[in-house]
C-alpha cells in the first residue's frame, strides 16, 4: 500500500526573504511568486482566510489577524486577546476556534460567537470536508498507520480506507481527493482518489485508526474476507517529497511540495504528477499542514521546532514557521520571523 520513510530533522532554513520579491514563473507556466517576511511571537500552527483577512494561531494559543497585504490588524486582533485557543479550523463556510472548554464560530466581522454545544462528533475529531452525502474525518498514529473516514449522512454508516497521514480532503471531477504527508524521517507524501466512499470498508467509530495493521506491523489490505474496493486510485512519488498543499485551479489539479533542494509546483496528468515550475530553489521544513481550499486557490501554514546539542549541558533551540497562499496564478510564500529562527549557516 504505502511505505514509511525517514523523520525530517530539519536541515533547511525556512527564511525566504527579508523583503517582498517577485519572480516570474519559468517559461511555459503562468504562476507568479511573491516572498514576504513578517514578525511573529512564536511559530504559527494554523491559518484561515475569512472576510478579507487571514487569522493566524500561534503555538502559545494567541491569535492575530493580517490583512491581504500581510499587515497586522491590531483592532481585529483585539477580538481574540482574552483567549488562548487550542484549535483554529475552517469547515465549509464557517471558521471555528476552540479553547479547552469553549467552542466559537467567527462572524463575518471576525467577532466571536460562543456555541452552546460542540458542533461535531468528538469521537471522530474535527471533519476535514463535508458535502450533502458525506462528512469526512481522518485519524493518524504516525508511522503506525492512518485512515480517512467517510460518515454517510443518510445512513450513519462509517466507511474507512488506509491513508498515510491526511492533510486535506476535497472533491474534484467526481472523486474525493485525499492528500497526505507524513513527517517521518525524511518525509513522505502520497494521494488517494476515491470515487465512491460507500464502496470502502464499513467500520465503526470505535475501530482503531490502524485496523489494517496486525500486531506484527504487517499491512493487511484488504482485510480478511473482504474484497479490495473498486474506484480507489493511489499515487505516490518515487522520491522524497513534502506536500504543502494540493488544490484545484480551473480544470487542473496542482500540488506544491518540497524536496531537499527545491519547492516545486506540479500538475496531475492522468496517473502522473508532472513538475511544471520550480517555485523556490530550496526546500521548506514543516511537520504538518492542513490547507484551506479557497475559490481560487488555497491557504496553509507549516512549522517545525527542534534542538541541537551545542555543549554537553546546552540544547540550542530552533524553530521555523511559514505560510503559503495561492490566489489564482499568484503564489505567496510568507516566512514568520520568530525567536530562534536559524541564521544562514546554522
Amino acid at each position: 500500500m504505502h511505505r514509511t520513510t525517514p523523520l525530517i530533522l530539519i536541515s533547511i532554513v525556512y527564511i525566504i526573504s527579508a523583503c517582498r520579491a517577485k519572480m516570474p514563473a519559468e517559461e511555459g507556466t503562468s504562476f507568479m511568486i511573491d516572498n514576504v517576511t513578517i514578525p511573529a511571537d512564536t511559530v504559527v500552527t494554523s491559518a484561515v482566510y475569512m472576510s478579507g483577512h487571514i487569522i493566524c494561531l500561534q503555538a502559545d494559543g494567541k491569535a492575530f489577524v493580517l490583512d491581504t497585504a500581510f499587515r497586522r490588524d491590531n483592532k481585529l486582533t483585539d477580538n481574540f486577546a482574552a483567549y488562548r485557543f487550542d484549535l483554529l479550523k475552517p469547515f465549509r463556510d464557517t471558521v471555528f476556534l476552540a479553547t479547552s472548554r469553549q467552542v466559537f464560530v467567527l462572524g463575518n466581522d471576525l467577532s466571536l460567537h460562543l456555541l452552546s454545544k460542540p458542533p461535531f462528533d468528538d469521537s471522530l475529531g474535527f471533519p476535514y470536508f463535508g458535502d450533502s452525502r458525506y462528512r469526512v474525518y481522518a485519524c493518524s498514529v504516525g508511522e503506525f498507520g492512518a485512515a480517512v473516514r467517510f460518515l454517510d449522512a443518510k445512513t450513519g454508516q462509517l466507511y474507512a480506507y488506509p491513508a498515510t497521514n491526511p492533510q486535506q480532503v476535497f472533491f474534484f471531477h467526481g472523486e474525493y481527493v485525499v492528500s497526505s504527508y507524513l513527517a517521518h524521517m525524511e518525509g513522505f507524501s502520497d494521494y488517494l482518489f476515491i470515487k465512491d466512499p460507500g464502496k470502502l470498508y464499513p467500520t465503526r467509530k470505535q475501530t482503531a485508526c490502524n485496523w489494517f495493521i496486525d500486531t506484527a506491523m504487517h499491512i493487511k489490505i484488504p482485510p480478511a474476507g473482504q474484497a479490495n474496493p473498486a474506484g480507489v486510485r493511489y499515487y505516490e512519488d518515487s522520491f522524497i517529497s513534502r506536500t504543502l498543499a494540493c488544490f484545484p485551479l480551473g480544470d487542473s489539479l496542482y500540488s506544491i511540495y518540497s524536496t531537499d533542494s527545491a519547492t516545486v509546483l506540479a500538475r496531475f496528468s492522468g496517473q502522473h504528477l508532472v513538475a511544471t515550475d520550480t517555485l523556490l530553489h530550496q526546500g521548506l521544513t514543516f511537520y504538518d499542514t492542513h490547507p484551506q481550499l479557497l475559490p481560487d486557490g488555497a491557504l496553509t501554514a507549516g512549522y517545525a521546532t527542534w534542538g541541537i546539542i551545542k555543549q554537553p549541558d546546552y540544547l540550542q533551540p530552533y524553530q521555523v514557521a511559514g505560510m503559503v497562499w495561492v490566489r489564482g496564478h499568484r503564489i505567496t510564500f510568507v516566512s514568520f520571523k520568530v525567536p530562534h529562527t536559524p541564521d544562514d549557516g546554522d
